[in-house]
């Protein structure tokens, strides 16, 4: 009696198999990324001159929940060593603009531009942003409001906001921020409400 032959793995089953060790690199790249921006030469190299007048810069990155659910992850970064009060960043600001006939406020506001969909809720990720700093969050129809009360130096902050309603667009790779329906990339370099 013939002994039955096991099936020679597909393609998409060895890239299955993958995933982790993709997975793992592609973290194990962020974090070194992050801890790079530690050292002045690097920030110098990466972010220009009137980059660096205001310390904290944000980015997003939109995920697709197990569930279907659209969530961005909205993060805050302090690119100095420095910690700063929400009344240190307002100075800090205030003195960065002065002259330029403009006001801003150190308070984060993300108005929702997408046109279909809604702002379900929004939070900050305490466990993440533990030690770190701390965040008030606020969601209404139109924005997401984010109160930047302390962030340490060098922190990271995260904030999540869940969207209901979003049109199905399958899977989204993080770093397509035309996937996330807000109005950020004024705020990317330098991250405050402009006012």
């Amino acid at each position: 009696m013939r002994k039955p032959t096991a099936s020679k793995p597909t393609f998409l089953q060895k890239w299955r198999d993958e995933l982790p060790g993709v997975a793992a690199s592609l973290t194990t790249a962020f974090v070194l990324f992050l801890v790079s921006l530690s050292f002045a030469p690097v920030r110098n190299w990466l972010f220009g001159e009137e980059a660096r007048a205001y310390p904290i810069f944000c980015t997003a990155d939109p995920v697709v929940a197990r569930d279907g659910r659209r969530i961005i992850e909205f993060y805050i970064v302090n690119r100095s060593l420095e910690d700063y009060s929400a009344e240190a960043l307002q100075g800090l600001l205030d003195q960065t603009l002065r002259g330029s006939g403009t006001s801003a406020s150190a308070a984060i506001t993300l108005p929702f531009r997408g046109g279909e969909g809604r702002i379900e809720r929004a939070y900050a990720d305490a466990e993440f942003n533990r030690g770190k700093g701390e965040i008030l969050v606020r969601a209404e129809p139109g924005a997401v409001h984010i109160g930047l009360r302390q962030i340490d130096g060098a922190a990271i902050l995260r904030v999540f906001i869940v969207l209901a309603d979003m049109p199905d667009v399958g899977p989204i790779p993080r770093d397509a921020k035309v996937a996330v329906p807000f109005e950020f990339h004024d705020i990317q370099e330098n991250c405050y409400t402009r006012q």
